[in-house]
């Protein structure tokens, strides 16, 4: 079974400041550390966002218990307002991100992530997006030099040039990596 990373640092430290307010676990994931902070706060409710389809099934099943105090929401962390309007939370009482890839797709060889299995590279949190190796063998030289010029209007910083891509970080990192091979081939 997975285990949650921080578990026990993430309940100690996330205490809700209303007894029977909202929390937010802003990427829910396989739903062990809401799983943990909804035992501990028995009053609580919790919105559970991830934009992982596969992933929020298996949190809704782990978390079933808990039923009534328990909104899945499909969508990323960067929705987090929108998703709270619709589902007319107004205010929250602690907020958990763990962000980043999870053992979940690491572990699965068929999601295109890992580096221990051999699969396509596909790399998508859910079936709405294109797979990563269509992306980057779709990419010209001109369109990889837009991602490095994304970079370069981000600071350097690559979660926020994967965000101006509108790609994931992996995503980018993938297209680095071609540009840098395109370069070292001429």
């Amino acid at each position: 079974m997975h285990e949650s990373v921080l578990l026990s640092e993430v309940v100690e430290f996330l205490e809700p400041n209303r007894e029977d307010g909202t929390l937010v676990d802003a990427t829910i994931g396989l739903g062990g550390h809401s799983e943990a902070l909804l035992e501990r706060n028995p009053k609580i409710r919790l919105i559970g966002i991830d934009r992982d389809p596969a992933a929020l099934e298996r949190s809704r099943e782990r978390l079933e218990k808990f039923e009534g105090r328990v909104t899945f929401a499909r969508g990323r962390h960067e929705q987090l307002i929108d998703i709270l309007k619709q589902n007319d939370v107004a205010s929250t009482s602690g907020v958990l991100a763990d962000l980043g890839v999870s053992s979940m797709q690491l572990d699965q060889a068929d999601r295109g992530f890992s580096f221990r299995h051999e699969a396509p590279l596909d790399m998508r949190m859910g079936p709405d997006n294109r797979p990563a190796a269509e992306l980057v063998n779709s990419l010209d030289e001109a369109e990889l030099s837009f991602v490095r010029q994304a970079i370069q209007r981000s600071g350097g910083n690559q979660t926020r040039a994967a965000e101006l891509l509108g790609i994931s970080r992996d995503q980018l990192r993938y297209r680095l990596k071609k540009l840098e091979d395109a370069e070292a081939g001429s």
